[in-house]
């Protein structure tokens, strides 16, 4: 077991999650209520759901911070969908419309990066500006309510005890695992960020691969914006925001390495889970806000050195 742990790439999230939850119990009685617990798979789905996507991309050399403008894009052009069609529209034709805004701004940013030689971090800076001007433009800057109670229903509820949204929320990220672990996809993704060269010189297509990545991106947070709306019921034009931020966070906190070639969807989900309980911790807590995001910053930069798995030569 200790051997393992010494070897695991996750094990700084692992850590934090049992340190947390053990002192968490002690200081807030209401910590183990299941009422809290639902509030925190609530509170970490969407960021579950595009860490996965931004898992796949760090893992290829990519990176994309325009996710949390596509989640908010989505949401509005589903929203005015909705808003437009007689008797409130279909169900189906609004997810659909979502999931293409998401996964063409995903091929958008992969067409950027992949055919224009744009490096991923100044590409998707650009279009994180253009993707949220959209969203505001299309939305007149202000919330999007009166959405189609079949899709709110769609998206909320329960399954057994747990918010339907988490267990989609997993399967979605167990699926991404199986993607990268299993498939030819995951293996291309793993050389890429390893050695773009080489992988280029053995004749794989490496554009089309990068499209690939980008756009199961844009399809990512086009899922999490379909959650993140039937939430709360409303598409807000200002929604996803910094969440590309905490999507990378959670990732490098799980694991992966930025400079591509390593990592792990399953690191990614503890890394979700640990920066939840600490999020709803400093909550319960009643830790005043300007200090939170300061004692999240340390917790986070504690995990991922803790997890460090880099040994000296």
């Amino acid at each position: 077991m200790s051997k393992w742990l010494k070897q695991c790439p996750y094990r700084g999230s692992l850590i934090g999650i049992v340190v947390f939850f053990i002192a968490l119990s002690i200081l807030s009685p209401v910590f183990l209520s299941m009422n809290n617990f639902i509030n925190i798979f609530n509170q970490i789905t969407v960021n579950i759901i595009i860490a996965a996507g931004i898992t796949l991309l760090i893992i290829g050399g990519g990176i994309d911070l325009s996710v949390g403008s596509v989640l908010a894009l989505c949401g509005i052009f589903t929203a005015n969908y909705f808003r437009s069609a007689p008797s409130s529209g279909s169900v189906m034709v609004g997810i659909l419309i979502g999931l293409a805004v998401g996964v063409g701004c995903g091929l958008f940013n992969g067409l950027l990066i992949a055919y224009l030689r744009i490096p991923p971090f100044i590409a998707t800076l650009g279009t994180m500006s253009i993707f949220r001007g959209m969203a505001l433009v299309f939305s007149g800057g202000r919330p999007l309510m009166d959405l189609n109670a079949r899709y709110i229903n769609l998206f909320t509820g329960f399954i057994g005890p747990l918010p339907k949204q988490f267990v989609l929320a997993i399967i979605i990220s167990l699926i991404l695992y199986f993607l990268l672990q299993k498939t030819t996809i995951g293996r291309v993704a793993f050389a890429l960020g390893g050695n773009e060269k080489c992988v280029r010189i053995s004749g794989i297509n490496v554009k089309a691969y990068k499209l690939l990545f980008y756009g199961i991106s844009g399809l990512l947070a086009a899922i999490g914006g379909m959650f993140l709306t039937s939430m709360i019921a409303a598409a807000e034009p200002i929604a996803g925001l910094n969440y590309e931020m905490d999507a990378i966070a959670v990732v490098v906190m799980g694991g992966t390495s930025m400079e591509g070639g390593k990592g792990n969807i399953l690191g990614t989900i503890f890394g979700a889970i640990l920066l939840g309980i600490v999020r709803n911790g400093l909550n319960l807590l009643g830790v005043d806000a300007n200090y939170q995001q300061l004692f999240i910053g340390l917790i986070i930069m504690i995990a991922i050195i803790s997890g460090s798995t880099k040994k000296d030569v």
